[in-house]
């Protein structure tokens, strides 16, 4: 069975950001080796502009990202979180191993 993770260990990126339609959670310490997992983002599955902590879902970081977790959102956000993960794996997985900072990464995503 998995270890439960916190978003209190992840980066929160905003949607205002991103350009994404909901705001996302980043891991930017080894959190998915702690939790016994793969690489992963979290999504709030609601489309509110503040953040929330407590309606969130998963999505695996790889080049076929697949949620894990009931979200309600249309399948164009899910879409849209899919295309952003597969434009941006290899940046996120540096984060989550800690070799850029969360500050390179929102330089460098695209």
């Amino acid at each position: 069975m998995e270890k439960q993770e916190s978003v209190w260990s992840m980066a929160n990126l905003r949607k205002s950001k991103s350009g994404l339609p909901v705001n996302v959670w980043l891991d930017e310490g080894q959190t998915y080796k702690n939790a016994g997992h793969g690489y992963r983002l979290k999504f709030q599955t609601n489309r509110q502009n503040q953040w929330t902590n407590n309606e969130l879902a998963t999505m695996t970081i790889s080049d076929t990202p697949r949620v894990i977790g009931e979200h309600g959102l249309s399948a164009r956000v899910i879409k849209e979180l899919e295309d952003f993960v597969v434009r941006n794996k290899n940046l996120l997985m540096q984060l989550a191993d800690m070799k850029i900072d969360f500050f390179q990464f929102v330089e460098r995503m695209r």
